[in-house]
């Protein structure tokens, strides 16, 4: 039996988490000294947190070998022979180096895991996790998932903005969504878009308001051509006006093949901080 195990920078909803039977191993949050692993935060709080002033000390931590191997080890007991592991980026994690120490102790123990540097973070790693799980349950092999995981790694792209909040109060055609904000004519200065391809960041450019921003990542999505599958980053209350204003965009439109959301949750936020939005899309292999 072949399992896929990622890891919860991947932010892979647990719906579809529990729908194609994906473990999800937890990072570690670090907050102030205090350490949580991540599905124990619950992520409105740890917003509310980082909003603070001072703001608090954050960071992330993998999991240890040891606790890798004791994952693996109770889905090779569940009956798994093969595990297809598909983690955040060696780049900016030492999740991959754990899952390879883990994997060399349980190869001594008939259990052959493959695993996957996505060289990605964030729902990237989630969608290549996803995918190799389809693959699975199409009849792949574990080494074609592993293969597949890497590809759709490689190809996925992401188009993000910080500063939600000030491109809502700012106005445009969702700014009326946050009620009870005070709204300027206009924001202090104009929010970088950004798109994250190939591992590449490269600025496509910048919006003065909400509507702007939803119109500039939602023409870099559409650009990819046909038979996308776009999942919406919603982080939080500052964010929502962007995720709704991009749906809006791509909704419906023939090269979009499947529109959902996620939550940018901690080990993502304590990188990013408040108001991010932005979509990962990639076209399906």
């Amino acid at each position: 039996m072949i399992r896929i195990v990622t890891d919860s920078n991947s932010q892979l909803p647990p719906d579809l988490a529990r729908r194609w039977d994906i473990e999800v191993a937890p990072l570690t949050v670090v907050i102030d000294g205090q350490e949580y692993h991540e599905p124990d935060l619950d992520p409105d709080e740890f917003f509310d947190l980082l909003a603070r002033k001072p703001r608090p000390e954050v960071s992330t931590a993998a999991p240890s070998p040891g606790e890798m191997a004791e994952l693996y080890r109770r889905l090779a007991n569940e009956g798994a022979d093969q595990i297809v592991s598909v983690h955040i980026g060696s780049e900016m994690s030492a999740t991959v180096q754990s899952a390879r120490l883990a994997a060399e102790v349980l190869a001594a123990e008939a259990v052959n895991i493959y695993v996957v540097d996505t060289h990605a973070a964030s729902f990237i790693v989630g969608c290549a996790a996803w995918e190799a799980a389809e693959a699975v349950a199409g009849g792949a092999t574990a080494a074609e998932a592993a293969a597949i995981a890497s590809t759709v790694a490689a190809a996925a792209s992401s188009v993000f903005i910080v500063g939600a909040l000030d491109l809502a109060r700012a106005g445009g055609r969702f700014g009326e969504s946050l009620a009870g904000e005070s709204r300027s004519p206009e924001p202090t200065e104009p929010v970088p878009v950004i798109a994250l391809i190939r591992g590449q960041m490269e600025l496509i450019g910048h919006a003065a308001d909400a509507a702007a921003a939803a119109e500039v990542m939602a023409d870099r999505v559409l650009q990819s051509g046909g038979g996308l599958r776009v999942a919406l980053a919603v982080a939080d209350s500052e964010s929502e006006v962007l995720w709704k204003g991009l749906e809006q965009a791509l909704e419906g439109r023939p090269e979009v093949d499947e529109l959902l959301h996620y939550r940018a949750g901690p080990s993502v936020a304590v990188h990013t901080g408040a108001g991010t939005a932005g979509a990962v899309f990639y076209r399906r292999p």
